[in-house]
């Protein structure tokens, strides 16, 4: 389940733009657009309205890239560039791309996982979870840079894995694709709903085939 993505930085979207799937609490009309998974609820489908070049398509975009990069940056070597499209009237020298996106996992987990980054290098990153019954979330780890703080206390029984996982994550890789590698499980969740559960659909790939399957994700 999808609750909500952030983007700054990329193609034409230049400030932080959030897309919300929560639904508005106060309205009862529509319920048939509302999916539900025990306490959460999430819109089914929504509408983008916007004039030419406003971000409507830089949106599904960041979301596809975002995506890739997830599932791929363990195969990323050494100095080896990003796919990085950052805005377009930013300075290069100083341009960020921010992506951050909120889902609910297969252990029906809320997670907040996010990632900065430039042409190079990984600059932040962060994971959090937050369970049905607690008001507060539970950071995972944080990164700045090169420099990795993991919570150790959500990873007792992992704690040698998180640590190898440090030390083998690149400058230009993403901390979460190397812990899916080490089987840490929070991670796998993680990325298990990045390369299952969400889909990207194109113009023109919209098939009875495709739209079948969506409906079962």
């Amino acid at each position: 389940m999808l609750i909500q993505i952030k983007v700054a930085g990329f193609r034409s979207i230049g400030k932080e733009v959030i897309l919300s799937f929560m639904p508005v609490t106060t309205d009862k009309q529509y319920q048939e657009n509302i999916f539900r998974i025990g306490s959460y609820t999430a819109l089914n489908t929504l509408a983008i309205y916007g004039k030419n070049g406003s971000g409507k398509s830089s949106l599904f975009n960041a979301i596809s890239c975002m995506q890739k990069m997830v599932l791929s940056s363990d195969g990323y070597k050494t100095r080896q560039c990003l796919p990085f499209a950052p805005f377009f009237w930013s300075d290069p020298d100083l341009a960020l791309t921010e992506f951050e996106i909120i889902f609910i996992g297969g252990n029906q987990v809320k997670y907040r996982y996010g990632f900065c980054y430039n042409a190079v290098a990984v600059q932040r990153e962060w994971l959090y979870r937050q369970e049905v019954n607690q008001l507060d979330e539970i950071n995972l780890f944080e990164r700045e840079c090169d420099i990795i703080d993991a919570n150790h206390n959500s990873f007792k029984d992992q704690e040698k894995q998180i640590n190898k996982a440090i030390v083998a994550t690149g400058s230009n890789n993403l901390f979460l694709t190397t812990c899916t590698n080490m089987k840490i499980e929070e991670a796998v969740v993680v990325l298990d709903w990045f390369g299952k559960q969400c889909k990207v659909v194109g113009e023109g790939e919209l098939s009875t085939d495709v739209i079948k399957s969506l409906m079962h994700l």
